[in-house]
């Protein structure tokens, strides 16, 4: 899948986020900035928040389909400890899940289980830009943005790239559905008997209710009696 082309930075670097990977981090990881940055305007990002968003968007998978996710990641038994420890239905909505593991950040057991996204990710994930070597390094460098790489990480936070944001923002439907056709790639194999597991990753949207329509129309027939139906009668004209 080739991303949109842009001539004011190297698209080419971007679309090796997902190589050598060996665990669904970083797939959610990026579809979690995408989402703060697009959906809430923000370019400032906590470790914490971009955590939530990895949990509550890796959340309907692993509750609906029990996918496996590989030995090496701990996303799985996470969520699943989370679920456990917080009382959350397993097919909560992803605001209500985000709202319920923030509001328990200083519980000691929930903090422990997301420190682990914390070690290792911000740093990897930058690894198209900055050869890894170490993670002090990597911050060093990152904070110069060098390579004009995506984030520069500061503390517990990111700072996206300035030259990053408008491509991203443009580009965001592109990036999430490049995201998402990697990440079906990865647990194919891994769950090579499910069958369209594409169609697993991400929660169908619920249709509003069309309950108040059906009593606006049902009022105005009783004052005004009965309707002709338009597609009724286009249908007569037609034939």
């Amino acid at each position: 899948m080739l991303l949109p082309h842009d001539k004011s930075i190297d698209v080419k670097v971007l679309a090796q986020i997902y190589n050598n990977t060996t665990a669904t981090y970083k797939f959610y990881w990026f579809a979690s900035i995408l989402d703060l940055l697009v959906k809430e305007g923000k370019t400032v990002l906590s470790f914490r928040e971009i955590i939530v968003g990895m949990i509550a968007e890796a959340w309907y998978p692993i509750h609906y389909f029990r996918l496996s996710y590989g030995k090496s990641d701990s996303l799985y038994k996470q969520i699943i400890e989370l679920q456990q420890i917080l009382d959350i239905p397993i097919d909560a909505s992803k605001s209500h899940i985000k709202r319920s593991i923030t509001d328990n950040f200083n519980n000691r057991q929930v903090s422990e289980l997301l420190r682990i996204f914390t070690l290792h990710v911000p740093c990897r994930f930058l690894s198209p830009w900055i050869k890894f070597t170490s993670d002090p390094a990597v911050k060093s460098k990152s904070r110069r943005f060098a390579n004009n790489c995506l984030y520069a990480i500061n503390g517990e936070r990111i700072e996206i790239n300035p030259s990053w944001v408008g491509y991203l923002t443009e580009n965001y439907v592109i990036l999430k559905e490049f995201t998402f056709w990697n990440l079906t790639i990865f647990l194919q194999k891994r769950n090579p008997n499910v069958p369209d597991l594409s169609s697993k990753l991400v929660k169908p949207t619920q249709r509003d209710s069309l309950l108040k329509q059906h009593r606006f129309w049902d009022t105005f027939i009783d004052i005004n009696g009965s309707l002709k139906c338009i597609y009724t009668f286009i249908d007569k004209l037609v034939s």
